[in-house]
């Protein structure tokens, strides 16, 4: 572990202080030793996730704290850079549509999902990591990791 691991490592979360709703960064190590995750090259399971991901850091709204496991785990919703997303209007709708001089038919909105102060958010499948990677999201120096979502600072 470098010194700047260690120094991260010494900052980072207790599970039990960990709290369903809040964000967190998550600051995922720099190496993974295989030993500890014989599981990395099973495609699906969180290891095999996290190894394109090493030394690299991210914000997680945390959805779940499972303390029993070893090591204690978190799994949240990443918040990154928004992709484009896109949604079918329901009938209703598309009735209002046509109530304006729209024609009849399906229609989709396709666009960017963006938070209250306009920045870009995505909506990936849950990620589950160990909590000791969680730090506090804000006040943190996190430049140890590279960044894997932009409008975190």
């Amino acid at each position: 572990m470098t010194s700047t691991d260690a120094d991260a490592q010494a900052e980072c979360m207790q599970a039990r202080d960990v709290v369903v709703g809040q964000t967190y960064a998550v600051l995922i190590p720099h190496r993974i030793s295989p030993r500890r995750r014989p599981d990395r090259d099973q495609p699906g399971t969180p290891a095999s996730a996290w190894w394109w991901m090493t030394g690299t850091r991210f914000r997680l709204t945390v959805t779940e704290v499972d303390s029993t496991s070893s090591p204690a785990m978190v799994e949240g919703r990443p918040i990154t850079e928004g992709k484009s997303i896109e949604v079918v209007l329901t009938d209703e709708q598309v009735t209002a549509l046509t109530a304006l001089g729209l024609p009849g038919g399906e229609y989709r909105v396709r666009g960017r999902l963006v938070d209250d102060q306009d920045r870009p958010v995505g909506l990936p499948e849950p990620l589950r990591v160990p909590a000791r990677w969680l730090q506090p999201a804000e006040g943190a120096d996190h430049r140890t990791h590279g960044n894997l979502d932009p409008y975190s600072g």
